[in-house]
């Protein structure tokens, strides 16, 4: 099996970056800009549209729709996460269905939130159709990587009280438990948290592939503010997803794991003894710790960091043995709360089962499998310094992202989390990309035969 063909047109190729990649570009951008445009009444409903909503129609209808039809060959084969993608489109919109039938004064919001996860899920798709040379495989990567530092540098400066909340009094008192620095995306802690978790992978990757100091130094000064913001906005959620983010990184290379942590940490300690700040940095830490553990545990004992979890854990099995047929149907996508009375299961996997039923969780484990799998398959494939080392860190990213799922919805639709399926797509899409213009490519070459194993692919090279 021969890859000379791909190679020549994916790395050697000198195509321009083209209106297809800017117009993604700028959707991906406006997911990272969640400011209400402002507050419209839709019947009964209050709705807070936003810029990417817009963006996101002009994109589907001008571009989108033409991919989707165009995407017939990873829409069907087996070598891609897009199959079990596909499947999971199909279940949410049969849960939009079943949400009618238990309760259709949920069918509103429950469409709207269908609507933008679904176009979070597509990004995906349309992401690794678009990107389909190394100059624009670097371009697209520099535009998550750049949005992903503005939003650190923004939240970092509004937790040390530089910079004002951007966020409208009534979102700011939705979430008056706990008003953290969340730059512009959105109010709720949890995304900011995941979103830096991400950027401290690509910051971890981007001071692997610069060579001199200076530039290191830079980067260095990203991964601080990656750390310090999660830990600012008091986000537990995050630091369970750096335990297995920790652990990913240091399976993947134990040498490197260890002088990128000696090297993180001499720097944050430079930082706070260096710049004067210290005093600033830990009033602000101490004040988070103590409100949002100390308090708790002062209160509830430890159960109190994890009784919020608890409750809700405890009553979704009472849920399933009063209504056993959910196990098959599903509550119905987003409307977990007419039977749990809560708006999420604060668990990505038993999100999936309560809302699309057994056969939904089983999708949405073979979307994470087939997604760790594609971007190992597309790390072997690759020759590129800078592609390879991307890729590798967006495996450790999604490993932490594994983490967080198990106290949260990373990769659903819940409101909170606003655009985080959208972004966290993008990148994947991305760094399959190379993965599916190679194995395009050989099906070309040999049109009578089988669509070649992963494993065959991923030692072609």
């Amino acid at each position: 099996m021969n890859g000379d063909r791909f190679y020549s047109q994916w790395y050697y190729g000198k195509k321009k970056i083209g209106p297809k990649v800017w117009f993604l570009a700028v959707l991906i951008t406006s997911f990272f800009y969640c400011l209400p445009l402002g507050r419209y009444s839709v019947g009964i409903i209050l709705t807070d549209f936003r810029l990417f909503d817009f963006i996101i129609v002009i994109f589907i209808l001008t571009v989108g729709i033409n991919l989707i039809v165009r995407a017939d060959p990873a829409w069907k084969s087996r070598a891609f996460f897009t199959r079990q993608l596909r499947w999971l489109i199909i279940l949410v919109i049969i849960g939009l269905m079943v949400t009618a039938l238990y309760n259709f004064n949920r069918v509103l919001p429950a469409s709207i939130r269908t609507f933008r996860f679904l176009s979070y899920l597509y990004v995906g798709l349309f992401t690794m159709l678009i990107v389909d040379t190394h100059e624009r495989f670097k371009f697209i990567c520099w535009i998550i990587v750049v949005n992903i530092a503005v939003q650190a540098t923004i939240a970092f400066f509004q937790a040390l009280g530089f910079l004002p909340s951007l966020w409208p009094e009534y979102w700011r008192l939705m979430y008056a438990e706990n008003d953290a620095p969340v730059a512009t995306l959105s109010p709720h802690h949890k995304h900011i948290g995941v979103v830096m978790l991400v950027g401290l992978a690509l910051f971890l990757a981007m001071f692997k592939i610069y060579r001199n100091w200076f530039s290191k130094g830079v980067v260095l000064l990203a991964v601080l503010f990656s750390i310090m913001v999660p830990l600012f906005s008091g986000t537990r959620t995050f630091l369970l997803g750096m335990a297995f983010f920790i652990l990913a990184y240091f399976l993947r290379n134990p040498q490197e794991g260890a002088f990128l942590t000696a090297i993180v940490i001499v720097f944050i300690a430079l930082f706070f003894y260096s710049f004067n700040l210290q005093g600033v940095v830990t009033e602000k830490l101490e004040a988070k710790y103590n409100q949002r553990i100390q308090s708790r545990i002062d209160k509830f004992g430890y159960e109190g960091l994890y009784r919020d979890r608890l409750f809700i854990y405890e009553r979704i099995p009472e849920v399933i043995a009063e209504h056993p047929q959910l196990v098959l149907t599903g509550t119905g996508f987003q409307n977990v709360i007419s039977f749990i009375g809560a708006n999420g299961a604060h668990n990505n996997f038993l999100e999936a089962f309560l809302e699309l039923g057994l056969l939904g969780l089983l999708v949405f484990l073979g979307l994470i499998t087939k997604i760790l799998k594609n971007l190992r398959a597309s790390s072997r494939i690759v020759r590129t310094r800078f592609e390879k080392i991307i890729i590798d860190h967006t495996w450790i990213a999604f490993v932490g992202l594994i983490g967080t799922m198990l106290v949260g919805e990373t990769l659903w639709g819940q409101p909170a989390m606003f655009t985080l399926t959208g972004q966290i797509m993008a990148l994947i899409g991305l760094c399959i990309s190379p993965y599916y213009r190679f194995v395009v490519s050989t099906r070309r070459k040999h049109k009578k035969t089988a669509p070649p194993p992963l494993e065959l692919v991923s030692q072609a090279h």
